[in-house]
């Protein structure tokens, strides 16, 4: 911040600065910035916009103070009160070298015009991202601190601040990145501010799995998803006075790829997966999507051998994004993140899938005798006569379907159309212990073979067939 710092840039208001959406929702003056500018690092309000010290009225011409006696004061009186009361403060404040430094202003020399206690805790956030939690209220801070940190109701804000973050580190095994305190900022949040309060115990399961849970993401693909809901898009939000613009938001795939950034590690340049945390995100019919319009340029980035920051590229909305970003300077897939797709080939919907992709993957087939073990394990009041009688009906029906082994069946069929357990798993509970497996064809079974048979000559005699087979160990 330089000594020529003055009134108009630190206050002004909106309507005097710009019409442009991105200025106003990026902070065009100082104070702005600050409430609205880098949310990433916690949302930050003053309440009444003269606690700043001073602020311009809706006039463009006085301006108020916190101070009711130094209401409606011209420009010269308002340059007066900035230069003496406010901005000497603020240059020292940058100026100052530490962070401890920049506390002892706020706790002992703060000018008594400015009240804005959040904004100026966010402005010490600011400079050490990875050493304090970014949320400014100071009864959130409290209540987190009696549950983790117990004794620190004698301490100031910022120690409490750094005393609880350390102990989060600590708590859920991360690295003191500016990363992994987002991820911790967002918990406490979640948990601890008086509007979502949450009770929790240690012993809970989901507290367990806070974090391990940011290591998975599902994503299924369909005709309608695109670039936009994987990488990165524009957003319609509400601006100022109603209005609706457009901002650059994260993908699901892009916000993973952040979360797994934090988490990769690397020996002498070399990423080293042994003390790396592994993040895989399930991509289930990843035939159903248009996929070179869901993936865009990251053809190349999730390719194995081009992970990292070597496989860097440059997104299409890449000039749009701030300095804040993780990927300010190009987006590129981490070597410890894993990309799983599923899908079912005999889907009418999709005739091929892109073999530019095909290329990238190792590929595995399960058979429906594959997910028999997994899917009649013993719950829901099943009993092994159950999970005998499922299996040797699935089993017959399948090989009525397309025996592998005898290599015969229904002509045009193949092993890709069998019956796999999932039927079974979650359709028979439904039904009375007399007729779940005659429910289990009429409303499942049966609807879905007729399908497979249509168009074929005779259909009616194979359904037969198929049903004959199914009911054999009835």
């Amino acid at each position: 911040m330089a000594d020529d710092f003055n009134l108009d840039d630190f206050a002004n208001t909106k309507e005097n600065i710009s019409s442009s959406p991105e200025k106003l929702e990026n902070g065009y003056y100082i104070m702005n910035f600050l409430e609205r500018g880098c949310r990433v690092y916690g949302s930050s309000k003053p309440g009444e916009a003269s606690n700043y010290g001073i602020k311009m009225n809706p006039d463009k011409t006085t301006y108020d103070t916190s101070d009711e006696y130094q209401k409606n004061l011209n420009r010269t009186e308002a340059e007066q009160v900035f230069n003496t009361q406010i901005k000497e403060w603020f240059v020292k404040f940058v100026k100052s070298a530490t962070i401890d430094e920049k506390i002892q202003l706020i706790n002992e020399e703060k000018p008594p015009l400015i009240k804005a206690n959040q904004l100026l805790r966010k402005m010490v956030v600011l400079e050490c991202p990875s050493d304090l939690l970014g949320i400014y209220q100071e009864d959130t801070i409290d209540r987190a601190c009696q549950y983790f940190v117990k004794e620190c109701s004698d301490k100031d804000y910022f120690t409490k601040n750094k005393n609880l973050l350390s102990k989060l580190y600590e708590t859920f095994n991360l690295d003191r990145t500016k990363e992994n305190q987002l991820k911790i900022t967002s918990f406490v949040w979640d948990y601890f501010n008086k509007k979502t309060l949450k009770n929790l115990s240690l012993d809970d399961e989901y507290l367990k799995r806070t974090f391990v849970e940011k290591h998975y993401a599902f994503v299924q693909l369909h005709p309608s998803y695109d670039y936009t809901d994987f990488v990165e898009g524009l957003r319609p939000t509400k601006q100022f006075r109603g209005n609706i613009g457009f901002k650059l938001k994260d993908g699901v795939f892009k916000e993973f790829c952040k979360n797994a950034k934090s988490d990769c590690k690397y020996i002498d340049g070399k990423f080293d997966e042994q003390n790396s945390q592994k993040y895989v995100v399930i991509i289930d019919e990843i035939n159903r999507g248009e996929i070179s319009k869901i993936f865009g340029e990251l053809f190349f980035s999730i390719e194995p051998s081009y992970r990292g920051i070597d496989g860097k590229v440059k997104t299409q909305y890449q000039n749009m994004i701030e300095k804040v970003d993780l990927f300010y300077d190009g987006f590129y897939v981490p070597e410890n993140v894993y990309i799983i797709g599923t899908m079912n080939d005999i889907d009418r919907s999709v005739e091929s899938f892109d073999f530019a992709m095909r290329r990238r993957f190792t590929w595995k087939e399960i058979k429906a005798t594959d997910t028999q073990e997994d899917m009649f394990k013993k719950e829901n009041g099943t009993d092994e006569d159950w999970k005998v009688e499922a299996t040797n009906r699935m089993n017959d029906l399948n090989n009525a379907i397309w025996n592998e082994t005898e290599k015969k069946g229904i002509e045009g069929l193949n092993s890709s159309y069998h019956i796999g357990g999932a039927y079974f798993k979650t359709n028979l509970w439904k039904y009375d212990e007399n007729e779940k497996f005659a429910k289990l064809w009429e409303y499942h079974l049966e609807p879905l073979l007729k399908e497979y048979l249509r168009g074929m000559s005779d259909a009616k005699t194979k359904l037969d067939d198929l049903k004959k087979a199914y009911e054999n160990n009835g």
